[in-house]
């Protein structure tokens, strides 16, 4: 009977895999920095990206992005424009060939190992055990896996959520270009799945694919485990937010890995069609390891939406600057710019979950919501300012202090601050009509707080 599971190759195979994990990664950015340092950029390398900036400019654009960000935004005339535009479109071109850095690395890296292997082709016999020499030829070859990765994360987050990713470096290279902006993507990632298909079937004996794929998600999880919790924050710092070129979210790996450990067991029972269903496996989950380094939520911030004053919502990431100065700094998921916005510019705010209303350009979170709208206070914009065109305006804000609370009429548009001074009479008022809902708001015996409930029987008494 053919040997299917190696124990022994399980554990070599394993550990190649979580080293393999965290050099490529680290390599990769190694050849984002070492353009850039070739340029003649300061760059630095962590853990999952590399950043570069130019130290005799960087204050000074700093400086000026954060005095006229508006008229940037808008693009028209400020002091030290000519300066600012041209420094960007130096960065702007630079970038591109920092940017190609990262992934020619990867292909270069990939591309010589298959090479390799065709030389020693000869020595691949079908029966064989490979050797550690033939083995590290595989991995060096696997370095073309990055690619295929990306784009099946990149498929399978389209299949998910209906919306393209604009992250990565191929995208970015490809818009730069006027190319398709996922036509790189495509290419390299139908090259990296045809190689690694190579690798499996031309150059692993039948013998060891079913350990090779095992030990491929095992070792790929725990490396991909080690490179971001443990390895990153001994030996290397994230990158710091206001040098990140490109956030993007990678959750934390959950139980799932090790369900999908366990079916790849079970698939290694079955015949030789079902191995190939046991590679689709492995490179779904290796995508989680080795895609790409701009993978986390910045720091600081929080998934989230907001509701525009046209009505129109965005999804992104959301710092909550709330109660220090009655704004937020949003990072659109799309054009990855960060914007701060007041409270005047918002209808609503969602992060993670809990829900902001914006009235008079003051943030207060939703306890409550129907027809009457429980609120907190969560702001304070008197005297803050907001800006039509080049002219501040200056606002009131609303009555009260954070922390109160309020009754919001989404009908009437009528806000009431709730005291226990005037409790019974905006009582009386708010559940005009609903018996119910005045005597549980009684029942609080003064407890404004405990209003939710009232409010509830109140809005579903009106929906009847």
């Amino acid at each position: 009977m053919t040997k299917t599971f190696d124990r022994k190759l399980f554990v070599f195979l394993a550990t190649a895999f979580i080293l393999a994990t965290v050099i490529g990664t680290l390599s990769h950015e190694c050849g984002h920095y070492i353009v850039a340092k070739s340029l003649g950029y300061k760059a630095n390398l962590h853990y999952a990206s590399a950043y570069w900036y130019d130290p005799g400019s960087f204050d000074s654009i700093n400086a000026l992005t954060t005095k006229y960000w508006k008229q940037i935004e808008e693009g028209s005339s400020f002091p030290g424009k000519e300066k600012y535009d041209q420094v960007i479109r130096k960065y702007s071109n630079d970038g591109l060939l920092i940017t190609v850095g990262g992934p020619l690395q990867s292909l270069l890296t990939g591309t010589i190992g298959l090479m390799l292997l065709f030389v020693w082709k000869k020595s691949f016999k079908a029966e064989q055990n490979l050797t550690p020499r033939q083995w590290t030829l595989v991995f060096i070859t696997l370095f073309w896996l990055r690619q295929a990765a990306n784009l099946i994360v990149g498929l399978g987050s389209y299949l998910l959520t209906k919306e393209l990713s604009y992250k990565g470096d191929e995208i970015k290279i490809a818009l730069k270009l006027g190319l398709p902006f996922w036509s790189l993507i495509i290419i390299t990632g139908s090259i990296g799945i045809l190689v690694l298909l190579i690798v499996i079937f031309k150059f692993i004996p039948k013998r060891q694919r079913q350990t090779f794929l095992l030990s491929g998600v095992a070792g790929g999880v725990t490396g991909y485990i080690l490179l971001l919790y443990l390895f990153h924050r001994r030996y290397l710092q994230p990158t710091p937010f206001f040098l990140q070129l490109t956030p993007f979210p990678l959750q934390r790996p959950s139980a799932g890995g090790s369900i999908v450990f366990q079916i790849i067991l079970q698939l290694t029972k079955t015949s030789v069609m079902n191995s190939f269903k046991t590679l689709s496996v492995l490179i779904l989950s290796i995508a989680f390891l080795q895609a790409n380094a701009q993978s986390e939520i910045p720091k600081g911030f929080k998934k989230g939406t907001i509701l525009l004053s046209d009505n129109s919502s965005l999804s992104g990431y959301i710092r909550d600057n709330i109660r220090s100065n009655a704004s937020i700094a949003f990072i659109s998921t799309v054009s990855e710019k960060k914007k701060n916005y007041s409270g005047v510019e918002l209808i609503s705010a969602e992060i993670e979950g809990i829900k902001f209303l914006c009235i008079k350009g003051d943030f207060f979170k939703v306890i409550s919501q129907g027809e009457l709208n429980f609120l907190q206070k969560a702001s304070d914009a008197s005297g803050k300012p907001s800006y039509n065109g080049n002219e501040a305006v200056f606002s009131n804000g609303t009555e009260g202090k954070p922390d109160d609370y309020f009754i919001y009429n989404s009908k009437s548009n009528e806000l009431k601050l709730v005291s226990k001074k005037n409790l019974d009479e905006v009582v009386a008022k708010a559940f005009a009509g609903n018996t119910a809902a005045i005597d549980k708001a009684k029942a609080a015996n003064g407890d404004v707080a405990q209003l939710k409930d009232a409010v509830e029987i109140y809005n579903n008494g009106n929906n009847k």
